[in-house]
């Protein structure tokens, strides 16, 4: 992969990625998402599709759940074709499911004895 257009994407990817934390200290958090979204498009090889998030490893996931769908409906208002909202595992699938989520990963509870 071309250095340059994997620099740009481990750059998006990280400043797409959500958490409460970072929200209460930058409000703008929700736009700025939306901003990498477009920045996103720019590369005529990828179709940004939808978000993914895996839920804080301590606490309630809930707040982080809960964003990350206000930026997926905001990119949808946006224009965007977001179809996937990936969030929620084994130990909170259900709580992503109330917040929005249509994708969950759930492997561990299959697979694991």
């Amino acid at each position: 992969m071309n250095e340059n257009i994997k620099e740009n994407v481990e750059r998006i990817r990280d400043r797409v990625a959500l958490s409460a934390r970072r929200v209460k200290r930058d409000p703008d958090s929700i736009s700025c998402g939306c901003k990498e979204c477009r920045r996103i498009t720019r590369f005529d090889k990828i179709n940004l599709r939808g978000l993914m998030t895996i839920g804080p490893l301590v606490g309630d996931p809930k707040q982080s759940f809960k964003l990350l769908y206000r930026l997926f409906c905001n990119a949808r208002e946006l224009g965007f074709n977001m179809r996937y909202l990936s969030m929620g595992m084994t130990d909170d699938f259900e709580i992503a499911i109330e917040e929005g989520s249509n994708m969950i990963r759930v492997g561990r509870a299959i697979f694991q004895k």
